[in-house]
């Protein structure tokens, strides 16, 4: 048997190695990664191209040109700007409905490559779409039942009977009736139909739900409880919404972050304090005064956008937005400014810092707390 040493017998701990060899350095001690976002793109680009004639030469159209935007679980970002803008553009692409033409699309931090069906097809389950005519999306020869089991059926493996109790169980939870799963499309109202296609999108508990224009076919009273059924049911399931919408103040309501676009190009993204109470880019500013608010002041000429938006096949060369601006100077009509950081947000803007700081036509309220959560919409009903 081997003799103990002294130091082993006394239960005294072995004396500590030297540090002067390389194997005896500490090990740094572990970090925890960051998590990835749930949804990110980087230099997202979708081109189309056309022809007048067959022996025409062939013109391309820029819908969607370096989109980088970021989107964690839980939150929402809304997607503003004038028709034409490539909105929904947008809003297909993420949604996997149409192929980039060039930059990727990472959902939790994968890419995802549109020849790899297998993929795209789980992906499609985590992603749903909300369409602005509710009509137009559902199937007129399908019952609200067989509308709604549908997804189950195709992606699932469950049986009948719990499928259905899915389905009756999302009805409810949407307001309606599940007696009405035996009723056809044209027997709702359009905010009874609009509460079908959000069950509908839902039915898989997707991570991101990509809204575009929900409300805007909808009376104000039916549109106030649809916002606060997303919102509702977005805390729920833990569901990110990209939200599309003309109407500021539903964004207002509903956005944790907002992205302004212009001519398929983002001019302005940051929280929904700084873009919406401090806006900086001269086109966020004359969206922002162009909605009407009671008892605001008379909109300054220099919010004023003036003129109509250039055609998106012959955009103007620099900045798009300077024949449009009360501020272009020479430098906006030959160089295309960077998105860079100011003021708590990316702008493109050369003038960004140097414009007037106040802004009439901003929209009313207090600027939100950190952290705080947007308010419910108000309506009847």
């Amino acid at each position: 048997m081997r003799a103990s040493r002294p130091s082993e017998a006394a239960g005294a701990q072995p004396p500590p190695a030297s540090t002067d060899r390389p194997d005896a350095m500490p090990l740094p001690a572990k970090t925890a990664q960051p998590l990835p976002a749930l949804l990110q793109t980087h230099a997202l680009c979708r081109h189309y191209e056309q022809r007048s004639h067959p022996l025409a030469p062939r013109r391309r159209l820029h819908a969607l040109q370096d989109i980088e935007l970021r989107l964690d679980s839980g939150r929402t970002l809304a997607v503003v700007g004038e028709s034409g803008c490539g909105k929904s553009t947008l809003a297909r692409l993420l949604a996997l409905i149409d192929t980039p033409s060039s930059g990727s699309v990472l959902l939790h931090g994968r890419e995802l490559r549109m020849h790899d069906r297998c993929a795209l097809r789980a992906a499609r389950s985590q992603v749903q779409m909300v369409f602005q005519d509710p009509m137009g999306s559902l199937h007129p020869r399908q019952t609200i039942g067989q509308i709604l089991d549908e997804p189950l059926r195709v992606a699932t493996s469950l049986g009948r009977a719990e499928r259905a109790d899915r389905v009756q169980a999302m009805m409810q939870r949407v307001g309606l009736h599940p007696g009405q799963a035996a009723h056809w499309p044209h027997m709702f109202s359009g905010g009874q139909r609009q509460r079908v296609a959000i069950a509908r999108a839902l039915m898989l508990r997707p991570a991101l739900v990509v809204a575009d224009e929900p409300v805007s076919a909808l009376d104000v009273s039916v549109r106030a409880q649809v916002l606060n059924l997303l919102m509702d049911l977005g805390q729920e399931f833990g569901v990110a919404y990209l939200f599309i919408s003309h109407d500021l103040s539903v964004v207002d309501h509903m956005a944790d972050e907002v992205m302004v676009m212009y001519l398929g190009r983002c001019v302005e993204h940051g929280s929904r304090g700084c873009v919406l109470r401090r806006p900086v880019h001269p086109y966020t500013r004359g969206l922002i005064a162009s909605t009407p608010t009671l008892g605001r002041p008379a909109t300054p000429a220099s919010c004023v956008i003036r003129a109509e938006p250039p055609s998106p096949w012959k955009p103007p060369p620099g900045c798009a937005f300077h024949t449009r601006c009360p501020h272009a100077t020479a430098i906006c009509h030959v160089q295309l400014p960077a998105l860079r950081w100011h003021d708590g947000r990316r702008v493109a803007c050369h003038h960004a810092g140097s414009l007037p700081g106040s802004l009439p036509g901003s929209l009313p309220g207090e600027l939100p707390q950190a952290g705080q959560a947007p308010q419910r919409a108000r309506g009847g009903g």
